[in-house]
């Protein structure tokens, strides 16, 4: 990866795609939002653990992005 910067930024713009989609999901309301909002909080939560992980593990910064980028960006 270039400089840690651009992978946040290609972090940054590849999740506001996927929260787009699911917010559009989560209202359309009914069981599968409710789903959604327990699946991406559950998400959420794991990509707090793999970062940290990573971040004890002596990672670069453009590490722990790209695994935020697996975790969180289908």
């Amino acid at each position: 990866m270039l400089f840690p910067w651009y992978a946040a930024r290609i972090l940054a713009i590849e999740s506001n795609g996927v929260i787009a989609l699911r917010l559009l999901k989560i209202a359309g309301g009914r069981r599968e939002a409710r789903d959604e909002a327990d699946l991406m909080v559950s998400e959420k939560i794991d990509a707090l653990f793999e970062a940290g992980g990573s971040l004890c593990g002596a990672a670069s910064a453009a590490m722990v992005i790209r695994v935020c980028q697996t975790v969180l960006v289908p």
